[in-house]
C-alpha cells in the first residue's frame, strides 16, 4: 500500500519536475529574445526552432528591413529582420508575457518596480499621454514599452493631466532598431 502511494508521488514528482526543467522560455520574452528564438537568428533558423513557418503579411521592404509574422499573423507579434538576421521582436498580444511577468494591459509603475535602476521614462514621440520606458537588459539588447493613458483629468486649472498608464505594445531588440518609430520605415 506505501509503495503504491510512493509510486504515486514519485510521478506526480517527475511531472512536476519535467514540467519546470522544460524548457521555461518558450512563452515568454526574454533579454535576447522570444522562447528559443534570439535575436541574431535568420528567419529560417527561427522558423525551425518554432515549428511554423515565419512569413511576410505582405511584400513591404525598407532598406533591406521587413517583418515576417508566425504563419503569417500580424495580430500578436511580428519579427523585424534586417540584413538577414532577426534584429526585433514587436509585441502586441496580451497573452505574451516577459520573463517578469508583464504584458499588454500592465500599469506602467509595474515596468519600474521590476527594473527600477534600468528604467528611463520619456514622452512619446507622438504627443502627451503616452510614454516610452526604455530597459536596459543584459546582452547589449534594450526592451521597449509604449504606455497610454487610460485617464485624462482636466485640472481647475485647465490643464489636462493623464494618469493611470498602461503598456499598448513593447518590443525586445538591438538599441538602434528598437528606438524606430515606425519599424523599419
Amino acid at each position: 500500500m506505501i509503495t503504491n502511494y510512493l509510486l504515486a508521488f514519485l510521478m506526480v514528482l517527475m511531472m512536476w519536475c519535467t514540467a519546470i526543467a522544460g524548457e521555461a522560455s518558450p512563452l515568454y520574452v526574454h533579454a535576447n529574445g522570444f522562447g528559443p528564438v534570439k535575436i541574431g537568428m535568420t528567419p529560417q533558423q527561427a522558423s525551425e526552432l518554432i515549428g511554423m513557418p515565419l512569413l511576410r503579411h505582405n511584400n513591404v521592404e525598407h532598406d533591406g528591413c521587413y517583418y515576417v509574422y508566425p504563419n503569417g499573423d500580424y495580430s500578436s507579434m511580428g519579427y523585424m529582420v534586417q540584413d538577414g538576421q532577426i534584429v526585433r521582436i514587436d509585441v502586441r498580444d496580451q497573452e505574451i508575457k516577459t520573463l517578469s511577468g508583464l504584458s499588454v494591459g500592465s500599469k506602467e509603475d509595474e515596468i519600474q518596480s521590476k527594473f527600477k535602476p534600468k528604467v528611463r521614462i520619456r514622452e512619446h514621440p507622438y504627443g502627451r499621454g503616452a510614454h516610452y520606458v526604455s530597459v536596459k537588459v543584459d546582452g547589449g539588447n534594450r526592451l521597449l514599452f509604449e504606455t497610454h493613458a487610460q485617464k485624462r483629468i482636466e485640472a481647475l486649472d485647465g490643464q489636462i493631466l493623464f494618469d493611470d498608464y498602461r503598456i499598448s505594445s513593447f518590443r525586445i531588440g538591438k538599441p538602434s532598431t528598437v528606438s524606430l518609430i515606425e519599424g523599419c520605415l
